[in-house]
């Protein structure tokens, strides 16, 4: 197991498959827009079953613990791809250290087109250059550019997920299980 560091080296948390226990959602605070959606499509996965962590740091709370805290425990991470994301802003508590972890961490990243830009396309060029390295041509991303379909973008994140630990697990997909038990069922009959 590794350990999440904070910037300046002083709070710690592990990092253990064991204890990965909700889906991790990263996003640029810059709008309440992007915010209420990103609390929408938190709020659908929780619905559908699925634990998500948010970063949402009241009065008196610490952003940095509880970014700690979201990447510390999760099983994967949810981009979601505004322009800017990913920028290297010098807090330390940011999109770019999300991604960076997720990345060197191989955690699963399901990557939320919210732009026309993608990958996006932060004004510094830490991020641009990361996020080029991270949103490869190949990975496939769920698209919902005017943020107006949290319950459709949920199922596909859970869907997406799931499917993907079925496999790492040696399952058989979703779909194959399914066909098994048609077949199943279709032999128990001629019995």
């Amino acid at each position: 197991c590794g350990q999440v560091q904070s910037p300046n080296q002083q709070s710690d948390l592990p990092s253990c498959p064991a204890m990965a226990k909700h889906i991790m959602l990263s996003g640029r605070f810059t709008t309440k827009e992007t915010m209420d959606y990103m609390k929408a499509v938190k709020e659908r996965l929780e619905e559908l079953g699925e634990k998500a962590f948010m970063v949402d740091a009241k009065p008196g709370q610490s952003f940095a613990e509880q970014t700690l805290e979201g990447l510390g425990h999760a099983r994967a991470l949810v981009a979601f791809c505004t322009e800017d994301y990913g920028q290297k802003t010098g807090v330390g508590y940011e999109t770019f250290v999300e991604l960076q972890y997720a990345y060197e961490n191989q955690l699963p990243i399901v990557p939320l087109k919210l732009s026309e830009v993608y990958p996006p396309e932060p004004p510094e060029p830490h991020g641009r250059l990361q996020n080029k390295l991270v949103f490869k041509r190949g990975l496939v991303y769920i698209e919902d550019q005017y943020m107006e379909a949290p319950k459709m973008v949920a199922r596909k994140i859970a869907s997406s997920l799931t499917q993907g630990q079925e496999r790492a697990a040696g399952y058989p997909k979703s779909e194959e299980r399914k066909e098994g038990r048609k077949e199943g069922r279709k032999e128990g009959r001629k019995e």
